[in-house]
């Protein structure tokens, strides 16, 4: 495994409002009827068309007509919405009588993607607002219902209709070394060139974030990401847990059958033992998101304390550099091309709190300052049962000019807002001309300390207990740390007069 220094900015202050670009009263802010009782967590690409599913049944809302304009489900037909196109039409799985089906809905009939045998599930995960690509999960289960999935593109051909691909699922994941079952595709790039998904060894306890990359030969690599966050390397792997099918087949009711019941039984103690000692310390968990352009991906970080639960990881895709944010019980939700993440606070009330994270500022701000800031819009408080109810989950429009929230009380009801916005948090599609990942700062390798300043630092290491270790000034470009053993430190460098401090982990 290749080892290397996690850079970590540790800056939690409030980014004041001066900070941040300011907006114009171009933008608004607009509420859906209170008669909608559904959540909104699609767009349109163009903002125009919003909506969700409830129980089962997906709902399309016309903004420009303020009504709803498409009801579909109950009955003996589930439809759960995944995409809405500038037209209205939807893309959706169901659930009919005749079982699982993907594809459009378009001017009241359906025309479904083709299915390759061998499956009994699955899920239509995303569409590009062009329709041109689409990913999709299909899925069986193990006797003992462990479940495998692979992940199939779809791209349309010039006749209109779509050919799939699969996509190689990794033999082994970067840290148990036990087969990979699970691999499931989240969201495809604009232009195709990048897809994401999340994949699941058989130990099925956390999450790994993986994308396919398509190479000159049009075909698609795939590279695990987040490998350097693999822990607990010392310790013996676990691998696969023992599969009972396996072990015990002798007729019930004879010697044989207790002695290999027996057996089975042992080998699962033996196997909890190993796992419990494995299972120890960071990983991370939870889906992964990504921006429209495929540059930056959305993750969390579980740092193995129950009352600091996660943080928020952004991971470039182009490299190995990321940015893990010093904010506990947190974790992105939405990542936009401008290195704009939108981030879901869990406080101990049970409600979700919105905060704001952008890689220009390294600073996290509450959302109500950044809407404030950036499009001088106010947000307006709710109030219930004397709680305070922020925003819920976002959703954004492709062209990165409209959000909509959803705020879901206690009793199931929804209140949903959206904000057209004067700017785009998404840059244009370009094929041409890829995105810059220079927002992302590298600070290491190995033992080496690096400013990403080309300007003279002072640089100052202190351990964990506070206790100087190392000092040095005039620093160009980058620190030599050999001397320092293994272990946490906290970095200041100070460049140009302004000071930021680093968390770095040096690794041997």
């Amino acid at each position: 495994m290749k080892k290397r220094l996690l850079s970590v900015c540790m800056a939690c202050a409030m980014l004041p409002i001066a900070m941040c670009a300011q907006g114009t009263t171009q933008s608004s802010h607009h509420k859906l009827g209170s008669d909608i009782d559904y959540p909104i967590n699609r767009l349109s690409p163009d903002g125009r068309y919003m909506g969700g599913w409830k129980n089962g049944i997906s709902y399309v809302y016309d903004t420009q007509t303020n009504q709803t304009v498409t009801t579909l489900g109950g009955d003996n037909l589930t439809v759960y919405l995944k995409g809405i196109n500038n037209d209205g039409s939807i893309w959706a799985s169901r659930i009919d009588d005749e079982g699982l089906k993907y594809g459009l809905y378009k001017d009241g009939k359906w025309t479904d993607l083709p299915k390759p045998e061998g499956f009994s599930g699955g899920w239509l995960r995303h569409v590009t607002p062009d329709q041109k690509y689409i990913v999709n999960s299909y899925t069986n289960s193990l006797p003992d219902m462990t479940l495998i999935s692979d992940a199939f593109l779809y791209e349309r051909k010039e006749d209109g209709t779509y050919q799939y691909r699969k996509l190689i699922k990794p033999k082994n994941d970067c840290w148990t070394e036990s087969e990979v079952f699970h691999v499931d595709p989240m969201q495809i790039s604009n232009d195709g060139r990048i897809v994401l998904g999340h994949m699941v060894d058989g130990l099925s306890k956390y999450i790994f974030p993986i994308i396919w990359e398509r190479n000159a030969a049009g075909e698609y690599e795939y590279r695990i990401k987040g490998e350097s966050f693999c822990f607990n390397l010392d310790q013996p792997s676990p691998g696969n847990p023992p599969v009972e099918e396996e072990m015990v087949t002798a007729e019930p009711g004879t010697p044989e059958y207790e002695e290999q019941l027996t057996q089975y039984y042992a080998a699962v103690e033996e196997w909890n033992a190993l796992a419990a000692a494995f299972w120890t310390g960071k990983a991370l968990h939870g889906y992964p998101f990504m921006d429209n352009q495929g540059t930056t991906i959305g993750t969390a970080l579980f740092t193995g304390e129950q009352d600091k639960g996660s943080q928020p990881l952004l991971l470039s895709i182009a490299d190995d550099s990321y940015a893990l944010i010093e904010y506990y019980r947190t974790e992105p939700f939405m990542v936009t091309s401008n290195g704009t993440a939108f981030l879901l606070n869990q406080f101990m009330d049970g409600i979700h709190h919105n905060v704001m994270y952008t890689l220009s500022s390294t600073e996290v701000i509450p959302f109500d300052k950044w809407l404030k800031a950036e499009y001088d819009l106010t947000l307006e408080n709710e109030y219930i049962h004397g709680f305070k109810v922020f925003v819920g989950e976002p959703a954004m429009s492709d062209d990165g000019k409209t959000l909509a929230f959803t705020l879901k009380y206690p009793n199931e009801t929804y209140k949903n807002h959206y904000y057209r916005l004067n700017k785009s948090l998404n840059l244009p599609t370009s094929t041409d001309k890829p995105v810059s990942t220079a927002l992302f700062r590298v600070y290491s390798s190995g033992k080496t300390l690096y400013t990403g300043s080309s300007t003279p630092c002072d640089i100052r290491i202190v351990n964990t207990n506070g206790q100087g270790v190392a000092k040095a000034e005039n620093v160009v470009s980058s620190l030599d740390l050999k001397h320092l053993p293994a272990g946490i430190y906290i970095a200041a460098i100070t460049c140009d007069k302004k000071t930021e401090f680093f968390k770095i982990v040096l690794a041997d």
